[in-house]
């Protein structure tokens, strides 16, 4: 058999359907005419079947291996993208979409793909207008109306992204995707009545629809409906955005009965600053009766965490998933995950603790009170501010905002700024020459952050784990919220039922810092002048963020 029949052969094979035969005779191919210029499609369309089965690294080797033969094949570099995208590879995939697109520059997919790498990588406005490029090319069709509708959203065009998300549902009353996010988007506007109901007609259609009903739960637990909010998180399960997170073990789930003579593990999910909030559940495990219990946490937070009068009895573990080949697991009976133990436990509105849940080192805490000390004897305050948390979270883009918002701290006098600000965003600091006092070098983990935090008077943070960790600190916190915050803040309250020494300034508009930021500077200056206290004992005031690990 020739190679071109023997293509042909294989192209009727895909077309029809069998992958398994078609990738038998594309391997057949490349094993029998390496040379021969049919070769390249056998490579790029094993590259193909690798991409739509998920075997991406395959998938990359094929695709770059018909490259290799024809170096400008838009089709090839398309579906190399789309592998680069799934991959992570934001970078790779746009220059690989943008190369296809200079190949075929009427091609629909082309453009789209572009699109859909730019918005993912955080270039939304470029998106925009490779969308509405689309829109121009296939007027009023609903997938490019509802890109478009993720653009807009990702940029913070809010209004821009509910009416696209609006056309599609005028056109496809039906569509998942835009009754989902129409429902986020409203929830970010602060509507949300409606976002609730875009959630349930999302659910009217699909019942198994976890996302939809992910999104309604968190939108319980923001109006403070945690018996039901509860309840439909453990949906969060069934999310694809959750599956890599999901632990499996061989061992069962606790379902909240008596653990009476076995061994529960309980261990930690998604970011830092949810094991510190949940931390509060684990007594109450033990106390479902004499048991042993193992908490397994992310490493920055172990020696914190084995030294926290919380976790009394508790056997601290870091957790295995963040060491290569994972680490043996002490034997246990049931499992549970943290976030899931207010279910478990029955418990609805979370009852703050009567004592901090955390406690800093007395040793660390002297060291830095002196070094704080030398740097500016005379502070009538120090103050600790966290600027912005880790970039890859995705609402970053809302809670975490420039220093330069914050340059209002600056002119209060008698306020001593200490940054603890650690990841990329610390160079900002660079722009303050000599008005605060750089922390990060000393913050090697969540123990020498909480050290820090416990010399000082006030932290001033927006939505990272430092205010998790500064709250079960028991220090006195003042919290910047944007305008739709994380459910664990609620709606309309300036305390928080978490963290008794928690205060909270939240945006009134949109994407505006300067209302919060106003506030702030003129308690700080009542502060200053003697006229006011935080919630708790004064002494010192920071700039504070990501304690040397990720939030």
């Amino acid at each position: 058999m020739s190679a071109k029949t023997n293509l042909q052969a294989a192209l009727a094979k895909h077309m029809a359907g069998d992958l398994r035969g078609a990738e038998a005779l594309y391997r057949d191919m490349v094993r029998h005419y390496p040379r021969a210029p049919e070769t390249r499609h056998a490579h790029g369309n094993l590259g193909a079947i690798h991409l739509v089965e998920g075997q991406l690294e395959q998938a990359e080797q094929s695709l770059r291996a018909a490259l290799r033969l024809a170096p400008n094949d838009p089709g090839v570099l398309g579906n190399l993208g789309l592998a680069l995208r799934a991959r992570g590879r934001l970078d790779e995939a746009v220059s690989c979409h943008r190369k296809a697109l200079n190949g075929a520059p009427t091609s629909a997919n082309a453009l789209n793909n572009l699109g859909v790498s730019l918005t993912e990588r955080g270039d939304a406005e470029e998106a925009i207008a490779c969308f509405e490029g689309l829109l121009g090319m296939t007027p009023g069709a609903p997938d490019a109306l509802f890109n478009l509708g993720v653009a807009f959203e990702r940029a913070n065009r809010l209004e821009e992204a509910a009416r696209r998300y609006r056309e599609v549902l005028d056109k496809v009353p039906g569509h998942r995707g835009a009754l989902n996010n129409l429902g986020n988007t409203l929830g970010e506007l602060g509507a949300v009545d409606e976002a609730l109901d875009c959630y349930g007609r999302a659910l009217s259609l699909d019942p198994g629809n976890a996302d939809a009903h992910w999104n309604r739960a968190l939108t319980r637990l923001l109006l403070g409906d945690f018996a039901n909010g509860w309840r439909e998180f453990e949906w969060r399960w069934k999310a694809p955005a959750m599956q890599n997170q999901r632990r499996r073990f061989d061992r069962p789930t606790w379902d909240g009965g008596p653990l009476i003579g076995r061994t529960i593990l309980l261990h930690a999910e998604q970011g830092l600053g949810d094991t510190l909030q949940f931390l509060r559940f684990v007594p109450l495990v033990r106390e479902a009766g004499p048991t042993r219990v193992l908490l397994e946490v992310q490493p920055p937070l172990l020696s914190l965490l084995r030294a926290s009068p919380a976790v009394d009895g508790v056997e601290v573990i870091p957790r295995a998933a963040d060491f290569p080949g994972g680490s043996t697991l002490p034997p246990f009976d049931v499992h549970a995950p943290l976030m899931s133990l207010p279910l478990l436990l029955n418990r609805g509105l979370p009852a703050a603790p009567a004592v901090p849940m955390l406690r800093a080192s007395e040793a660390a805490t002297t060291i830095w009170t002196d070094r704080l000390a030398t740097v500016a004897p005379n502070a009538r305050i120090r103050c600790g501010l966290v600027w912005a948390g880790r970039r890859e979270h995705a609402n970053d883009r809302r809670r975490s905002l420039p220093l330069a918002a914050l340059a209002p701290f600056r002119e209060v006098p008698g306020v001593q700024l200490v940054s603890l600000q650690v990841g990329p965003a610390a160079a900002d600091l660079a722009s303050w020459p000599e008005a605060s006092f750089d922390a990060s070098p000393f913050l090697t983990d969540f123990a020498a952050t909480a050290a820090a935090l416990a010399s000082i008077d006030l932290v001033i943070t927006v939505d990272t784990a430092v205010a998790h960790l500064a709250g079960s600190l028991g220090r006195p916190t003042w919290v910047l919220l944007p305008f739709a915050p994380d459910w664990r803040w609620m709606l309309g309250r300036t305390d928080s039922p978490w963290y008794p020494t928690v205060r909270l300034f939240r945006q009134s508009r949109v994407g505006d810092w300067s209302g919060p930021v106003s506030e702030v500077v003129r308690e700080l200056q009542r502060l200053a002048d003697g006229r006011g206290a935080p919630q708790s004992s004064v002494n010192a005031c920071a700039i504070a963020s990501c304690n040397g690990a990720s939030t």
